[in-house]
Order: C-alpha cells, then structure tokens, then sequence
C-alpha cells in the first residue's frame, strides 16, 4: 500500500542559487538539496540546474542525494541556463544513472516549445528510453503559458508536471487541472508543482495559500487525479518562511497516511 510521503518530492538546487536572484527572499540561503530533503522530511529529490549551476560531471550533488529514494536530474534548466549543452547534460545524467540507482527520470525545467524543438526532445526521450537501465522525461508546465502549442512536447514525455506561477491564480487550480487532464487525455502522469514562495511576486506565500495547494493536492492524490506534490525549493528552507515552516509541519502529519 502506497502512503503520502512515496508521492511528495522536494524541487532543489545547488546551494545558495536564489542568493542573487531578485527574488527579495529574507535573507541568504546556503542550504543543500540533501540538507532541504531531510529538513523537509522528503525522500525524493528534483535536482535542477539553475544559472548554469551545477555543471557536468555532477557525481557529488549525487552522492549526497544516494541516500534518498528518487531523484530526477535536469537535462533543460531554468531559464536563465543556457541550452546549447542540453546534450552535454543528456549524456552525463544517463552515465550517472548508470551508477546512481535512485536516478529513475530527467527533467526539463521552464519549459516552452520555442526554447527546445521538438525534434530535441525526441531525441532526449528516445535516448531516456533505450538507455541500459531506461529513465522517464519530465516536463515542467506552467498553468498560464498552456496551449496548444504544448501538445505534441506533452505527448513525448512521461510526466508532466504543472504550475502556478503567482499565488494568486491558485483559485483556479481545479480548472487548470482539467485543461492539462484534457490535454494529456489520462495518458501521463501528472505532478502538482507547489510553491512555498510566491516567485512570481516576489513575496512570500500566505499560509492560506500554502493550504489551498498543498489540501487539493492531497485530495487529488487520493483520487489518483494526480501522481504527486513538488515542492519548490530547498533553496528556501532555512530562510524562516511561515509557508515553509507550515508546509513542514504538514508534510509530517499526511506523509504516513495510506492511499487507497
């Protein structure tokens, strides 16, 4: 029988990514992603590039990850990382799975048709897929850029994972989940990406706000609407967030509940 904690994830960077990223976060962060993780009470782990960082071979980021129960690497980082080395990134994820058994998938973070071409990706997935010890493709979603344009990227991916970009377009979460749900037409798995940060504004998250996502998340689990919660990052953990802190404390109180 399957329990919560088996489907919440903790996105993660290196240490101190956000540190000089205008985010206006309260304070410096120079928590690792194994340290997020543990803080968190989380055994599974999304390690992402973000500002080109960290860069190939990426074996002690997953060394300090072994002792979790999955981990999904980034072949495509965040926006502000360059793209011209997707298959540099390709290759080494691929090699480190092959030494790394909780590496089961790759990611591809803010992603937008325009940013990879199709013909990229296809080639990312058809690589993930016949490797020796095969990996899924992940794709990061976002609820307010969803089109049409995105169909034929979903439809080469595994898991797709989505997201609210500002807090304030939370109320809408059950809406957004029936547009990706008729999109992917119940073939994919999808993720329900939550902040625990409004990045969007560049301000904190309310705890009631923290509480819509992370309650109909867990309803959507139970109902197998969705196959689990991500919780971005563990580059905000010791910052002293109240959502943080709220989060954590929630985390503890559902991750030993059975799903039926």
């Amino acid at each position: 029988m399957a329990i919560v904690g088996d489907k919440l994830w903790l996105w993660s960077h290196v240490a101190g990514s956000y540190n000089k990223a205008g985010y206006q976060l309260p304070g410096l962060s120079h928590m690792s992603a194994a340290e997020g993780a543990r803080h968190m009470g989380l055994r599974n782990a999304v390690m992402v590039k973000f500002a080109d960082r960290p860069q190939p071979p990426f074996d002690g980021e997953a060394a300090s990850l072994r002792s979790l129960d999955r981990t999904v690497w980034s072949v495509v980082g965040d926006s502000t990382s360059s793209v011209v080395n997707v298959q540099t990134d390709l290759d080494a994820v691929m090699e480190l799975a092959s030494r790394f058994p909780n590496i089961g998938a790759a990611v591809m973070d803010d992603f937008k048709p325009e940013r990879v071409p199709l013909e990229t990706v296809r080639n990312i997935r058809d690589a993930l897929h016949t490797a020796p010890r095969p990996l899924d493709l992940w794709i990061v979603v976002y609820f307010h850029l969803l089109n049409e344009k995105y169909r034929l990227f979903i439809e080469l991916c595994d898991v797709v994972t989505v997201w609210t970009w500002q807090a304030e377009w939370l109320p809408d979460l059950e809406k957004n989940l029936q547009k990706i749900e008729a999109i992917t037409n119940g073939a994919k798995r999808i993720m329900l990406g939550c902040y625990m940060y409004d990045f969007g504004n560049k301000r904190p998250i309310t705890q009631s706000q923290m509480q819509t996502q992370c309650e109909q998340g867990l309803m959507w689990l139970r109902q197998r609407r969705i196959h689990g919660m991500i919780f971005v990052s563990s580059s905000i953990c010791d910052l002293n967030l109240d959502a943080v802190h709220w989060t954590r404390s929630w985390i503890q109180r559902v991750a030993p509940l059975e799903i039926n």
